[in-house]
């Protein structure tokens, strides 16, 4: 007979799964939004189901986010941003069920290995976390700028002056060193740093939605608006031929999530690179790689069984969606650390378990929105752009909504489409931004503390020789690229020269300790931007971009006018704008922009506590009901 005292856990667990599910789909939302939305519904339960509820909702966050990443081209965050590089190319080539499907596969597989390695760690959790200290950091952070080269098929090179103004981006802000503001411009605003969700956003999101696309044929596009659950059980047999890939990129992510800091995106680019520079495709990489999928989603979930080693058995945040998994497990009534291993052992294995389950449950759901979702892949990018870049200007917003995150949208999309233009990599700007911080800290940490004898650590000697290898074998290894690969315009040089030379200027009259690292970093990019002026490359292919800045005055308008006229009022103007320039009728216009204005509406006055979009919402109510 069935025990009713399970029936607590069993509807934390499932509700849990399905919220998570429901934040991943949403752009905006994800699992740090998400979280901190899920905590006042953490009262309906005791602690232990309570934890249920909030670790199985974290767990499937992933799986669900690579289906607008896919789709639409459209990534949650900037781990999802990997799966971009080669997910949406496939759906343009209406193989988009396939590449969801390979998806779905290695999600779960990489989840549910990863709950596993949680499970098996506990009896050596502390001397694995405790064995990495700053030196450790340190040279795992130059080995992910390091391949970058890998990730960028345009160059190393490329890669690595994006990157360089990734690094100094995460360089805004107070200084580790000395807790002074520095590159803020005199803006309090900017202390706290540039937001990663407006930066997406202006590099992948806008660009890429103002590109008019084309299906490889007409047989592609067919293909595309027929997409059936046969062909996402395809994608999930393809998982399987790529057996190698899929466990190394399980096991980056896990031993990522280990080590406090370093955050998801890290995984995913590392096992993406990695998947680029050994698998062999007949698609390059970046153009519809099926392995370009299934190497960062099973990265992406797999470092959560790894998070939550320092997390919940030391207390030390393995990301920053783990850090406020910690608050909202206080907030529950359970208390992380000793006790994890100690008293409450059986609640540890729980959270193990649910992990597992949850990415199981996952599978059908991922079944029963695809079907619906994916053929909107086969609608005109004309037609979706609009709603794409307003999600993505909201999800910016609703993380930071004050008048610098606007700055920072338009120079994150001023920054993407100068780069889009001149065919210059945008990627290794993520990565470079999210190793930044930590690359900094691990530096000054590593040299205040040990200095050179930081090189006799026996995991440091290990590290360092691995990545000196790593950089000879990069520096033999021929650059192979495509016939079909755009060749980088020299121009593109441009920009990244006169970003250094402000940021270094901007400290010239700095504080002497925040000058060092700011320099050492501008100096790295002035040099590796006139080696692009100066290094012989393939002529530039200057083929017609096809309009790609056809609709960009109204998407410059939408963006200048949102802190004038607010969100709500310059989102409706700008799809009305967009639609009728498509030729659409007006019933039809006028119908779809209410029905999504009224979604952000709701989405804005869940999300904040006091807002004019909550006021509009309480006199429409009140309007309504006749008082």
């Amino acid at each position: 007979m069935f025990d009713a005292s399970l029936l607590p856990y069993l509807s934390a667990l499932v509700f849990g799964t399905a919220l998570g599910f429901i934040c991943g789909l949403i752009p905006g939302l994800g699992s740090r939004v998400g979280l901190i939305l899920a905590i006042p519904l953490c009262v309906f339960w005791d602690p232990y189901p309570a934890a249920i509820f909030l670790i199985a909702m974290h767990a499937v966050v992933h799986t669900s986010s690579s289906i607008p990443t896919i789709a639409f081209a459209l990534p949650t965050s900037g781990a999802d941003a990997a799966t971009v590089l080669d997910g949406y190319p496939l759906a343009r080539m209406g193989r988009a069920g396939e590449a969801l499907g390979a998806s779905l596969s290695a999600s779960a597989i990489g989840g549910v290995l990863g709950a596993l390695a949680f499970v098996a760690a506990v009896p050596i959790a502390r001397p694995i976390v405790t064995s990495f200290g700053p030196p450790e950091f340190l040279l795992l952070s130059l080995m992910g700028i390091s391949l970058i080269s890998a990730v960028s098929r345009e160059g190393m090179v490329h890669g690595l002056t994006v990157a360089a103004i990734g690094v100094l981006c995460a360089m805004v802000g107070l200084s580790v060193r000395t807790g002074e503001p520095r590159l803020a411009f005199g803006l309090p605003e900017l202390w706290d740093g540039l937001d990663l969700p407006a930066l997406v956003a202006g590099l992948f999101i806008i660009p890429e939605m103002l590109t008019p696309t084309r299906f490889a044929d007409d047989g592609a596009e067919r293909s595309a608006k027929l997409t059936t659950i046969s062909e996402v059980f395809k994608g999930m047999a393809v998982t399987l031929r790529y057996r190698a890939t899929l466990l190394r990129s399980t096991f980056y992510g896990i031993v990522v999530g280990l080590m406090p800091g370093l955050g998801a995106s890290i995984s995913v680019w590392l096992s993406y690179g990695y998947a680029a520079r050994t698998v062999k495709s007949e698609i390059p990489f970046g153009q519809g790689a099926i392995a370009g999928v299934i190497a960062p989603e099973a990265a992406n979930n797999a470092k959560e069984g790894g998070a939550m080693i320092p997390t919940l058995f030391f207390g030390i945040p393995g990301s920053s969606s783990m850090a406020i998994m910690m608050a909202a497990l206080a907030l529950a009534g359970v208390s992380v650390g000793p006790r994890m291993l100690g008293p409450d052992i059986a609640l540890t294995y729980l959270l193990g378990g649910t992990v597992v389950a949850a990415n199981l449950i996952a599978i059908p759901l991922f079944f029963l929105a695809v079907p619906w979702i994916v053929r909107f892949s086969a609608v005109r990018r004309e037609v979706i752009a609009p709603f794409a870049i307003v999600i993505g200007v909201t999800a910016s917003l609703i993380h930071e909504p004050n008048l610098i995150t606007h700055v920072e949208l338009l120079f994150a999309t001023a920054l993407g489409l100068a780069l889009k233009a001149a065919k210059w990599p945008r990627a290794p700007f993520i990565l470079g931004f999210v190793v930044g911080d930590l690359l900094e800290a691990s530096s000054y940490q590593t040299a205040a503390i040990w200095g050179w004898s930081a090189l006799m650590r026996p995991m440091t000697i290990v590290l360092a020789v691995a990545l000196v290898a790593w950089v000879a074998y990069l520096i033999r290894r021929k650059q192979q690229r495509a016939a079909s690969v755009d060749h980088p315009d020299k121009s593109g040089a441009i920009l990244p020269i006169g970003i250094f030379a402000l940021a270094a200027l901007a400290e010239l009259h700095g504080n002497p300790q925040d000058r060092i690292p700011v320099f050492a970093i501008c100096m790295a990019g002035l040099v590796l931007s006139a080696i692009t002026l100066v290094r012989p490359t393939q002529a530039a292919d200057r083929r017609p971009n096809d309009g790609t800045l056809r609709y960009g005055w109204l998407v410059g308008g939408f963006l200048v006018a949102n802190p004038i006229v607010g969100l709500t009022v310059s989102s409706g103007i700008f799809l009305a704008l967009m639609l009728q320039a498509l030729r659409i009728r007006l019933v039809p216009i006028a119908l779809t922009v209410l029905g999504f204005i009224g979604l952000q509406l709701l989405l804005l006055s869940v999300v904040f506590d006091i807002g004019i979009e909550r006021d509009i919402l309480g006199r429409g109510l009140w309007w309504l009901l006749g008082r």
